[in-house]
């Protein structure tokens, strides 16, 4: 019975363990298969007769460690890592600071220093020298000579190197405690006759170099002179002034050429004097008054160096020609003097240290010409001094209304207070 139990329940129920065991003998059988297939291929390969080309073989790169044992790649990652985790405001700050130091060194220049070489020249090492103790004469033997020696001027003059005569002073030394009337300065303006000047300069200091210097500048206004007989501050020439004023630029020429002793009838450059006076002298009007046209500031600067020149002029020459018109510019600087004493832009209108000083030249010129100078009229400048002196005339200002002193002022008010005695 038992027999019949178990066939029947074969018959009926799938044998699992026997397909198990079929299916493990064909994956045996496959594997002993390909174990034998690759030994065959191998011994083949074994047969087959070596090539005599090169075989190429991959290369991979080796990878060296420090003795720390630190993987190189890993800080390649961590740096990459670190970029792509950066902020965004952060990658942007450093490109655009890149780019502007990049700028900043494209236009950044770099300049050799400058070295300036001087050499030194004295001027009693070149030319003919002026310092000798003899001037030579074509009737007279040598002399020698100790002091300048002095021509005798058209007015006869007490002492040669007088200015002012010598008053009994104020203590506070502010104001001539008299007035008077100057004499005729020997030296001032008979000093540029040919032989009282040559006597000077040996005297003073002069040079060959100095008077070539003076040589080359008269050279020079005298090829800038316009056919006219006028000047001009803006050219044609290099570095002029931007405002024109031919009145003032003539006179101040016209200052250099007298001051080195030429006059409208003596002198190398007589005719190029003769010109500019003929010129400027047209420009006077019936007042005295030569500035007609531009800057109401340069009018009255203008006027007295105009006064200047021509008193100059005069005294170097006595001649009749110059002496009504300055003596009427005289009287015009008089009559426009303001009522604190001085002169500034305006007639008789307000006065500054600047303008007052050029003034206070012409009339010292006039004074030394002969012409007639009002005393009133210097002691009014002395009083409009006093307003603008500081620390008892040790310094003086730019106007009376102005606070503080400067040295240009100060130089100016000193002269001032000089002529005046």
């Amino acid at each position: 019975m038992s027999e019949k139990t178990s066939s029947s329940a074969g018959e009926g129920v799938p044998d699992f363990a026997a397909a198990g065991r079929a299916h493990r003998a064909a994956g045996s059988k496959r594997s002993r298969d390909r174990a034998a297939k690759t030994r065959r291929t191998t011994s083949n390969q074994t047969k087959r007769p070596l090539s005599s080309d090169p075989v190429p073989v991959a290369t991979t790169p080796v990878v060296q460690f420090d003795g720390a044992g630190t993987d190189p790649l890993q800080h390649e990652d961590l740096s990459e890592r670190a970029i792509k985790a950066a902020p965004a405001w952060l990658v942007s700050w450093i490109v655009h600071t890149g780019l502007l130091l990049i700028l900043g060194l494209l236009y950044v220049t770099h300049e050799a220093p400058r070295i300036i070489t001087l050499d030194a020249t004295y001027a009693e090492q070149i030319g003919d020298q002026l310092d000798d103790d003899t001037l030579a004469s074509d009737t007279l033997e040598p002399t020698d000579l100790e002091q300048p020696v002095f021509s005798v001027d058209v007015n006869p003059a007490n002492d040669p190197l007088a200015s002012p005569p010598d008053l009994a002073r104020d203590l506070q030394g502010m104001m001539a405690t008299d007035t008077f009337e100057a004499p005729s300065i020997g030296i001032a303006l008979t000093g540029r006759e040919p032989g009282m000047k040559k006597a000077l300069l040996a005297a003073y200091g002069g040079t060959a170099t100095t008077e070539a210097a003076v040589g080359r500048a008269l050279e020079w206004l005298k090829r800038n002179q316009r056919r006219d007989g006028l000047w001009s501050l803006t050219g044609p020439y290099s570095q002029a002034a931007t405002d024109e004023n031919r009145v003032a630029a003539t006179a101040m020429a016209l200052l250099a050429f007298q001051g080195a002793g030429h006059t409208h009838d003596a002198g190398k450059y007589h005719e190029q004097v003769r010109k500019g006076w003929r010129a400027l002298l047209k420009m006077q009007d019936r007042d005295g008054n030569f500035y007609h046209a531009g800057s109401a500031e340069q009018r009255l600067y203008s006027q007295a160096q105009t006064m200047i020149a021509l008193c100059e002029i005069y005294g170097m020459t006595k001649s009749s020609m110059f002496k009504r018109p300055a003596q009427k510019a005289v009287d015009y600087a008089v009559d426009i003097q303001a009522p604190e004493g001085g002169w500034r832009y305006t007639p008789r209108k307000e006065s500054d240290t600047s303008v007052t000083g050029w003034f206070v030249m012409g009339l010292q010129s006039a004074l030394m010409a002969g012409l007639d100078v009002p005393s009133p009229t210097l002691q009014r400048v002395s009083k409009y001094l006093d307003s603008v002196a500081v620390y008892g005339g040790a310094y003086y200002k730019y106007r009376a209304i102005r606070r503080g002193h400067s040295e240009s002022m100060t130089a100016e008010g000193l002269l001032c207070r000089q002529y005046l005695g």
